[in-house]
């Protein structure tokens, strides 16, 4: 049985540990801000952002969409920036004390992820190499900073953001026309919400408040836990916002049935050359059989009749969701992968070896 006593000293050692994971996490931003080359990336500056991946293509289209690093790096985003090379990086949204490094942009520079890991500290939580396609053993920042002795590097099955599931980028085409025995089921599902006579509307011809009272009732329907309820809303109260941010290029329609919004659907166009739509927020009042169904055809033939010949719809976390992208008949899949960096201790590095920590690691960039 534990004392009262034994509680609140339990309690204020918690309080003590988070107020110092909070100065780290403070002076780490700092520590990493005051390195040469590197520029924090906030929504003041989604223009000059925009204009950075205004030429970059990329397979997986996530990796050019200014939307995606945003929605992503909520709760800060960095680049790190040399010559005309770049690489994105940014605190993972789910996971505390973990910074998420992306591919590198624009002219590539094989030694552009050694140099930028020699010079950044690591956070208490690690790094996480995220959405690479290529095989992470040939990653040549694995071999060479890894021989270091000082970071682990492990390949691993992404278990929190929307990869451990293959990116499904669907033929606009296909979906919009829907024929054949393969999307027999998903017509009959359309054909439910058409005759419960559901109708869309552009998302800026819909009032914010009634958008946000849709986001709320959602997602009271959606949270595991009460605490959730207030993460959820907020998080897409958030994206909401970014239609107003023209350089981020959002649009959106919602779904009425019986004069209540019952589905949204956002996305943003990439790709310079190709474009591809990404389509990141697709709720649903599950309750309508059939209306994810409809949301993903109707957004097809929006698209279809903007010559935009492909839609991305992301990966997946569960093999459920996984299999609803999969009816679809997907163009092409992407398997991605994630690289965990880790120091080898228990918590990462103290500050007080960041120092020793970058000089060791300078010799292998």
């Amino acid at each position: 049985m534990i004392g009262l006593e034994e509680k609140i000293l339990n309690r204020r050692l918690s309080d003590l540990y988070e107020m110092e994971i909070e100065d780290e996490l403070v002076l780490w931003e700092e520590t990493v801000e005051a390195i040469k080359n590197v520029e924090r990336i906030s929504l003041e500056r989604s223009a000059y952002f925009s204009n950075l991946l205004s030429k970059e293509s990329d397979t997986d289209s996530y990796l050019t969409s200014v939307s995606y690093y945003f929605f992503t790096g909520r709760k800060g985003l960095w680049i790190y920036k040399n010559g005309e090379s770049f690489i994105p990086f940014c605190w993972h949204p789910n996971v505390p004390d973990q910074v998420l490094v992306f591919p590198q942009r624009g002219k590539i520079c094989p030694d552009l992820l050694d140099e930028f890991l020699s010079k950044v500290p690591m956070p208490p939580a690690g790094i996480s190499l995220v959405r690479v396609k290529e095989n992470v053993d040939a990653l040549p920042s694995i071999k060479a900073i890894g021989s270091s002795g000082s970071v682990v590097f492990s390949p691993v099955v992404e278990p929190v953001l929307d990869w451990k599931y293959p990116v499904r980028v669907l033929s606009t085409k296909t979906v919009s026309a829907m024929n054949g025995p393969e999307f027999r089921y998903i017509r009959n599902r359309v054909k439910q919400i058409e005759k419960a006579d559901g109708k869309i509307a552009a998302i800026e011809d819909v009032p914010v408040s009634v958008l946000e009272d849709f986001i709320r009732r959602w997602a009271g329907s959606n949270a595991e836990f009460y605490t959730e309820e207030d993460e959820l809303f907020s998080l897409y109260q958030k994206i909401i916002s970014f239609r107003d941010k023209l350089d981020l290029g959002v649009d959106g329609f919602v779904v009425f049935i019986n004069g209540e919004i019952e589905a949204l659907t956002m996305w943003d166009t990439s790709n310079a050359g190709a474009p591809i739509a990404n389509r990141f927020v697709n709720l649903c009042d599950t309750t309508y059989g059939g209306l994810a169904d409809f949301c993903t055809v109707s957004l097809a033939r929006k698209l279809e009749a903007k010559g935009i010949k492909y839609l991305n719809i992301g990966g997946a976390e569960t093999e459920s969701l996984d299999q609803f992208k999969r009816k679809f008949q997907p163009a092409y899949s992407l398997r991605l992968h994630s690289v965990e960096a880790k120091a080898k201790t228990p918590h990462g590095l103290s500050f007080e070896t960041y120092n020793s920590f970058s000089e060791g690691m300078a010799s292998y960039a």
